[in-house]
């Protein structure tokens, strides 16, 4: 059987800002019911990368070549809601059109367990929490095809931030064929959530490891989630090729370190 075209396909060459090279080598394709996440030292460029899948930054040399009729719907760390609307209406302005004025606007809401009585609320009336919130679930209602998030659960709570990706991982069940490009520095998200990891490492950062957790996302726990973060840590300090990394020890079956 052939396989899918990607969704979405980046390559960088390199990436340069204020003269200094700051990405190379960066190679990712996400098809259609994947979660990639990039992961990586703080300010190695990983949310420059998302911009540029995101076509919003073209000051690049390399390709991004997204497939004919994608929807492709963006979600950075700051939530960037309309001032002068309420939580509801800018989640409602995300809505197919269909859906608009429906009440949708309130389930998604709901689901990012917001408060009812601050679904009226403008932003700078709640909490910057309150804000991100308001913005993933106006990024779930939008009902894009390919995701990219840029540290949605950032500053959240841990039992919160936990429910969220349950929320994030139960779309990708409901709304078939979506995937999502996950930026993020929380190696458990990545290692719970993640299909492929992509870890960034070096000046300039280039893609060090891709690791493919053996058990389906959504259903790792304990020793199988902490042997991905192990792989990826390891892979984040190490100087060695991608072809070498790869070869590395399987998270799956972690060598023993004796003491």
């Amino acid at each position: 059987m052939p396989m899918a075209e990607p969704l979405l396909r980046l390559t960088v060459d390199e990436k340069r800002f204020a003269g200094t090279s700051i990405l190379a080598g960066l190679d990712l394709d996400i098809t259609q019911g994947e979660v990639l996440a990039l992961v990586g030292p703080s300010g190695c460029g990983k949310s420059t990368a998302l911009m540029l899948a995101a076509g919003l930054d073209r000051d690049f040399d390399g390709t991004c070549t997204p497939a004919p009729g994608i929807r492709i719907v963006p979600h950075f760390q700051e939530p960037s809601l309309l001032p002068w609307r309420s939580l509801s209406d800018n989640v409602d302005m995300a809505l197919p059109p269909a859906e608009r004025g429906r009440g949708q606007a309130r389930r998604w809401l709901d689901a990012v367990e917001l408060p009812r009585d601050s679904h009226g609320q403008f932003p700078s009336q709640v909490s910057l929490g309150m804000q991100r919130r308001a913005a993933l679930a106006r990024t779930l209602a939008a009902d894009g095809d390919l995701l990219l998030l840029d540290e949605p659960l950032v500053s959240l709570d841990a039992a919160l931030a936990d429910r969220l990706r349950v929320l994030l991982l139960r779309r990708m069940v409901e709304r078939q064929g979506l995937a999502m490009l996950l930026v993020t520095h929380d190696l458990t998200e990545a290692a719970t959530m993640a299909d492929t990891i992509l870890v960034l490492a070096g000046h300039p950062a280039r893609v060090v490891a891709r690791i493919h957790p053996p058990v389906p996302r959504g259903q790792r726990h304990g020793e199988q989630v902490a042997a991905t973060i192990r792989h990826i840590q390891v892979a984040q300090s190490s100087t060695i090729s991608p072809d070498e990394a790869a070869a590395a020890p399987h998270p799956s079956a972690p060598e023993k370190v004796s003491r």
